[in-house]
Formats: C-alpha cells, sequence, structure tokens
C-alpha cells in the first residue's frame, strides 16, 4: 500500500488487485506465496488470492484479543451478580 502511495490502506482496490496479481505470478512459478493477516476477513481474501503461507496477527495482537475477552466475560458475569444480589435484597 505504501509504495502504491496509499499507506496503510490495505483492503484499496488497488492493493488488492496487485496482491491477487502477485500471488497468482508467485503460484505460477511454483513458489509458495506467504503474507501477513491482521484479521480473518483479509485472512480469507489472501487465501482466495492463493496465498499459502500465511502469519495472523502479532503476538501483542493475540494476547490482548484475550484479555479482552476475558475483561467482558468477567464484567458480564459481576454485572449477573450483581442483579441477583439487587433482587435478593442484599
Amino acid at each position: 500500500s505504501q509504495s502504491l502511495g496509499i499507506p496503510g490502506r490495505v483492503d484499496h482496490p488497488r492493493v488488492m488487485d496487485l496482491v491477487a496479481e502477485s500471488a497468482r505470478l508467485i503460484t505460477e512459478r511454483g513458489l509458495v506465496c506467504g503474507s501477513f493477516a491482521r484479521d480473518r476477513a483479509y485472512m480469507e481474501m489472501l487465501i482466495g488470492c492463493g496465498v499459502r503461507y500465511l502469519t495472523y496477527m502479532v503476538d501483542s495482537a493475540v494476547v490482548l484479543k484475550a484479555y479482552m475477552e476475558a475483561m467482558e466475560a468477567f464484567t458480564a458475569s459481576a454485572d449477573r451478580g450483581k442483579r441477583t444480589a439487587d433482587r435478593r435484597g442484599a
């Protein structure tokens, strides 16, 4: 995206077309095309383009996502517990 003058816009049609064309050329030469996928939708797009070696997210993003999901679960559980206590008059 940066080389095309649209840094960070990896979903831009020009970038996606170039990714697809690059994957096709690499695969035609008997090589394995690899890339980085920042999320599931982008990973599926890359696979659809012929990319076969993928790195998904980065370690810190995976850990952050897990902590955020855990925090949401704990918060929801605490809220349910508070509502139950309120109904009991505690």
